[in-house]
């Protein structure tokens, strides 16, 4: 992948992504378009980065010196064995969100017939809340010449309730509003339900991944970021 490429001179390490190649422009354009704020020239490029690195691999922050133009996107290090394995990184990090910019993931466990795993984390930018498709690839629309893509076979579309550093827990969760009448006000709320999913039941595990047992004194507490 020519758009990025590490140089090794002196007592400096030098990562530069070409933001301008025709992959990265054309990734670039995309995001433009969701955000007209985010033209993304150098400069935007290193605030993209500074978000997405601090959430997912914040040790490749550790000694890094940004130095964007508007049209390329360049990082220093200082030259150590280990600052050239975070360059490393962030090249393979680099490429990978550019080369796959419609990445695919795997149902990998279904803990119970109404809650399943995928191997979608928060290393992976995964959220609570977040809505996910499974699916089974479908044929080509072909029409004059022009692919319009897949037709895509939707088995169920879940949502992420517990995220984990490489993994999420999903379930489908239907949202329905209450209306109720007393005499002295009308009120409304919201009901979620979790439905089961149509699921391989030869497969499922019934493995539950909430500890039941009753908190107690020396129990471990992490902080969630």
């Amino acid at each position: 992948m020519d758009y990025v490429k590490i140089l090794k001179y002196g007592n400096i390490i030098n990562l530069t992504f070409n933001i301008e190649q025709d992959k990265p422009f054309d990734i670039g354009e995309k995001m433009n378009e969701i955000c007209a704020d985010a033209y993304m020239n150098g400069y935007n490029w290193e605030a993209f980065f500074n978000y997405y690195l601090v959430k997912n691999y914040p040790e490749i922050l550790e000694g890094i010196d940004f130095d964007p133009e508007a049209g390329m996107f360049t990082v220093y290090y200082g030259y150590t064995p280990e600052n050239e394995i975070k360059a490393e990184k962030f090249k393979a990090i680099i490429i990978d969100l550019i080369e796959n910019e419609e990445k695919l993931y795997k149902v990998i466990k279904l803990l119970s017939d109404n809650s399943l795993i995928v191997d979608y984390g928060k290393n992976d930018g995964a959220y609570e809340g977040e809505d996910l498709r499974i699916f089974t690839p479908g044929e080509d629309i072909i029409f004059q010449g022009t692919n319009y893509g897949t037709l895509d076979l939707i088995k169920a579309d879940v949502e992420v309730v517990s995220v984990f550093p490489k993994f999420s827990v999903c379930q489908k969760i239907s949202r329905k509003i209450v209306k109720s009448f007393n005499l002295s006000s009308y009120l409304t709320r919201e009901i979620e339900e979790i439905q089961k999913l149509n699921m391989n039941r030869e497969e499922i595990s019934n493995t539950s991944y909430i500890d039941k047992n009753p908190i107690k004194l020396g129990d471990s507490v992490k902080i969630l970021k």
